[in-house]
């Protein structure tokens, strides 16, 4: 309960951290992906809502973290088609950096 109120303070990095180390267990909260998806769709659309606000937090993420996250999410089965379309466009953004590992996995 205690990360579901929290989440807001994470990074996108630490976002896909938290949803991985779950994923790999198999623990399921159904309240905890939806706060981790709903976080994630903000970081990367740049809806700024929180006090620890930083500009460095907000736009497209990594390739690799978002890898990790969406095969996370997927493990799981959760869906977010938002934040999907979030990824998405992020990946759009920084295909150029990408590898192709990393495009693939999402």
């Amino acid at each position: 309960r205690e990360l579901i109120d929290d989440v807001d303070k994470l990074s996108l990095v630490e976002t896909a951290v938290v949803a991985n180390a779950y994923a790999h267990f198999s623990c399921v909260s159904k309240h905890l992906l939806s706060s981790l998806s709903q976080h994630t769709l903000r970081l990367l659309t740049g809806q700024a809502y929180t006090n620890v606000d930083s500009r460095e937090r907000y736009g497209a993420g990594e390739p690799k973290t978002l890898a990790v996250l969406c095969k996370a999410f997927a493990k799981v089965k959760h869906k977010d088609s938002e934040m999907l379309k979030a990824v998405s466009a992020s990946i759009v953004e920084t295909v150029e950096d990408a590898d192709f590992n990393s495009i693939s996995d999402v």
